[in-house]
């Protein structure tokens, strides 16, 4: 193959590339391009036809790198958004739940729906559409889900000697309290209670006063159902949950009243009891079960496990066992008098749509959505597992580890 046949054969792939630019690669104008061989006289020859091709070549080499280098510069920013907004969730998961989802719906740019279809199953198996029939459907669920064979009210054998409750109580009791939560039958938020300030907090006192002297108003006893389906299209009662929307003024009385009883509580409860405590998580006991497995399988010895999850475990707590048990403890009988009250006078009507049933009397069960209902539940459920305290299992620092909850 002679000289000018190679030339020829190069200069047609070069312009080839030369009218196919790639941002991959380039090179700059004033290095001067020479095969193997050729002579100057034949490169200064073809340079002038070749300086328009090389300038539009290097114009788009540039355009193609400054793109590159904003969308370098637009990833970074991202990026760093992106960990400003996981450190300010992280910052607010235990301290604003609302804000934290908020964000992440925000990040995640997908609104999860888990809506009831609008329909509902009666008891034997027939699809109800009407809105008055879901709705009757509803109250008999929840009258037969809370139903018991529960005793009138107990006698209070206490001494009734515990002080009035405190301005100071009160005022901590509404500020721990989140704004812009659902409200109750009586529809007043507590937002109105701190827009009027000493006024509210005076009024507030007062009227708690009088619920702890022993006269319960119907409203603070009556709350509102509200059913969320657990599942997307759910058809079935059972697949719901049920939330309890009670008074404000409800809440404040049972955040005063739990800071009071706290003190007799929580020594009670095992140090097995990881959920519903302050100080300690679910994963706390997840890492404490990794870590037991851990060391039987390096020592050699059989672990077996049981995961035991409760049915409607809120709803089946029974009122006289309840009470029986909190009148074992140090406890007033103030405090004991307005939680026999609350539970032995409360009502509940179910909210579907805006609508509500007729209320029923509630005889079984501590309420979701009751501050009340966490402390109250861990304590009842301590005292079945007693019971289990006397079946050996593994020996750590000589106590005996047979359950974790």
């Amino acid at each position: 193959m002679n000289q000018s046949h190679t030339e020829t054969l190069v200069n047609n792939v070069k312009r080839i590339c030369d009218s196919n630019p790639s941002p991959s690669f380039g090179r700059d104008s004033h290095v001067q391009q020479m095969a193997p061989g050729r002579q100057p006289e034949t490169a200064r020859k073809t340079k002038t036809d070749k300086t328009s091709k090389l300038a539009t070549w290097n114009v788009c080499t540039l355009h193609q790198k400054g793109k590159l280098e904003n969308f370098v510069k637009e990833m970074e920013r991202m990026k760093l958004n992106i960990l400003g907004l996981a450190q300010e969730i992280e910052q607010k998961l235990n301290i604003d739940s609302k804000f934290m989802h908020a964000k992440i719906k925000d990040v995640s740019g997908e609104e999860i729906k888990c809506s009831s279809p609008g329909c509902i199953k009666s008891k034997d198996g027939t699809m109800l559409m009407e809105k008055k029939e879901i709705l009757n459907r509803w109250s008999e669920y929840v009258e037969d889900l809370l139903k018991d064979d529960r005793c009138k009210k107990p006698i209070i054998k206490k001494k009734i000697e515990c002080p009035t409750i405190l301005k100071e109580e009160v005022e901590a009791a509404i500020k721990k309290m989140k704004n812009g939560k659902a409200t109750g039958p009586d529809n007043i938020p507590v937002e109105i209670v701190k827009a009027l300030d000493n006024l509210g907090l005076d009024l507030t006192t007062k009227l708690l006063n009088t619920i702890f002297d022993g006269t319960i108003p119907e409203d603070v006893c009556k709350s509102v159902f509200v059913v969320l389906p657990k599942t997307p299209g759910a058809t079935e009662c059972k697949l719901h949950i049920t939330i309890s929307l009670m008074s404000h003024f409800t809440k404040i009385l049972l955040r005063a009243l739990m800071h009071r009883m706290r003190k007799s509580i929580r020594p009670e409860i095992s140090p097995k009891q990881f959920g519903f405590m302050l100080d300690k998580r679910t994963r706390n006991a997840i890492f404490t079960l990794s870590m037991l497995m851990e060391r039987c399988i390096e020592m050699q010895k059989d672990l077996h496990l049981c995961f035991i999850d409760y049915s409607k475990a809120f709803d089946k707590v029974r009122h006289v066992e309840l009470f029986r048990m909190l009148e074992k403890f140090d406890i007033d009988g103030k405090d004991l008098r307005v939680i026999r009250n609350l539970y032995w006078d409360q009502t509940a009507a179910v909210r579907i749509e805006g609508e509500y049933s007729d209320f029923k009397p509630i005889r079984r069960g501590v309420r979701q959505g009751c501050v009340m209902s966490s402390d109250l539940f861990t304590l009842y459920s301590e005292i079945m597992l007693r019971n289990l305290d006397d079946i050996s299992s593994l020996k750590i620092n000589g106590e005996n580890l047979n359950n974790l909850r």
